[in-house]
This record gives structure tokens, C-alpha cells and sequence, in this order.
């Protein structure tokens, strides 16, 4: 979560504290807000159950066969869904339906592991750094405009980084050059939350 995700918090938190704290109106739009918060959770899950649906279809996901009783499966699971409940990106709760219906089409456990890391890397990835990945994928980026978050995508073992020194020629100074290019995980990412 990040600052500003954390001061809104707490600036609701504090909010309701000081509504309920009031006599007569305080409770009751205490309780409203409350009930507009769940609702506003709930039309999410709404949404990206049906986005689930259509992705289930796409990928001829036959639901009678998911393996119920792995515990990576399971894990996956609780962890879209507690995503799914605050996230306010269209893009990303479609990436998370994408996510969820790969991870229910994969019968091997091992693989399951690899599925249960590519959820966690996109519950904290920003969408920004999606886009750069997918960038870097396509070849888009050049030595000039390598963005700052691929310091990130390298973290994650997303991208691989390479540094060279460049000759600034007649002056005989050199600069380090940062170059950076996907990966085979990186590529099994993009392809776990898009496919």
C-alpha cells in the first residue's frame, strides 16, 4: 500500500471515528458509509466474477476438473479476491481475472507455485510498471528513456539489467549505459496476466 493509499485510510478511519462520536447522526452515517464502502467491494467482485467468467470461457477452463484441495491453488484464490475488493482499476482487476483463470487451468502443483508468485508480484506491481514491462517486451525502449521502474521489474527478476561503459569520444570520458531486457520470467508473466 502505498502513501497516499495509507493516509486515505486513515483519514476514513478517523472520519467515521468522529461521525459515530456524534449524538443522534453520528451512528447513522456512520453505518452509511460503512454500507457504502461494502457495497462498492462487493459491485468489484461483482465485476470481475463476470470478467472471470469470460476469461474461463476464452481458455476452455473445464471448472469440474480444478484440483480443490492444493494449497497453492488456495492461496491464489484468497489473494486475488482480497485484492479484487480495493482495487478501483479496470485494467488491473481484468490482469487478476486473467491471473485467476490461468492459475484454475494449471493441474501440475509446481507450476501453481510459479502462478502463486506471479499474483504476488501483481498485488504490488503498479500498472505503470506493466506497461514499461510490456515496453521492454516489444522493444520500445531505448538507452535514453529506460524509466526508473525498471530498478523494480529488475528486483522482481522480471528484466535483466546490463551495465557498459560508453565512450564520450575526443574528451576520453566514459558513462555507464544501463541496458535492460526481458526475461523467460518476464515473459511468463505478461503472458500468466494477459493470455
Amino acid at each position: 500500500m502505498d502513501n497516499r493509499e495509507l493516509k486515505k485510510d486513515i483519514a476514513k478511519s478517523v472520519g467515521r471515528t468522529i461521525w459515530s462520536l456524534v449524538p443522534f447522526v453520528g451512528a447513522p452515517t456512520q453505518l452509511f458509509v460503512s454500507d457504502f464502502f461494502t457495497e462498492r467491494r462487493f459491485d468489484n467482485i461483482n465485476k470481475f466474477n463476470t470478467e472471470l467468467l469470460t476469461k474461463l470461457d476464452k481458455l476452455e477452463v473445464d471448472i469440474n476438473n480444478i484440483d480443490t484441495s492444493s494449497d497453492n491453488l488456495s492461496e491464489i484464490v484468497e489473494s486475488v479476491y482480497e485484492e479484487i475488493q480495493k482495487t478501483k482499476s479496470n485494467k488491473k482487476r481484468a490482469m487478476f481475472a486473467t491471473a485467476l483463470a490461468n492459475s484454475l487451468k494449471i493441474t501440475d502443483d509446481n507450476s501453481l507455485e510459479s502462478g502463486k508468485d506471479f499474483v504476488n508480484i501483481l498485488t504490488i506491481i503498479p500498472y505503470p510498471y506493466v506497461s514499461t514491462l510490456a515496453e521492454l517486451r516489444d522493444g520500445m525502449l531505448t538507452y535514453e528513456n529506460i524509466p526508473s521502474d525498471c530498478a523494480f521489474l529488475n528486483a522482481y527478476g522480471l528484466i535483466d539489467q546490463k551495465v557498459a561503459l560508453k565512450n564520450n569520444g575526443f574528451d576520453a570520458t566514459s558513462t555507464l549505459v544501463f541496458k535492460f531486457n526481458i526475461n523467460e520470467n518476464g515473459l511468463a508473466f505478461l503472458k500468466f496476466i494477459f493470455a
